[in-house]
């Protein structure tokens, strides 16, 4: 199961090598998406209705090279998925 780590900042990480996959719960809480490439790399942006980001980066390979949140919260299990989930107003 990925670890979650939580920072004093209230920004979110995981362990990155047990993530077998990163989903959405909640698709319609979106405001902003962004997507980019650069040397290699593809850069994932999320931000939700309210407050709360998400960054997401992998390589062209396929490996997931980074991922940091804000004012989210993330649910996992034990085969490797991890669910980023909007956080309640109090939370953020």
């Amino acid at each position: 199961m990925p670890q979650l780590h939580r920072r004093r900042d209230g920004s979110v990480t995981i362990d990155l090598d047990q993530v077998k996959t990163i989903g959405i719960k909640n698709i319609t809480e979106l405001r902003n998406y962004a997507r980019s490439e650069l040397n290699g790399q593809i850069m994932h942006l999320f931000e939700f209705e309210g407050g709360g980001a998400c960054e997401i980066t992998y390589l062209k390979n396929g490996n997931l090279e980074f991922f940091s949140g804000r004012g989210i919260d993330i649910q996992t299990d034990d085969r490797g998925n991890v669910t980023i989930i909007k956080a309640a107003a109090e939370d953020r």
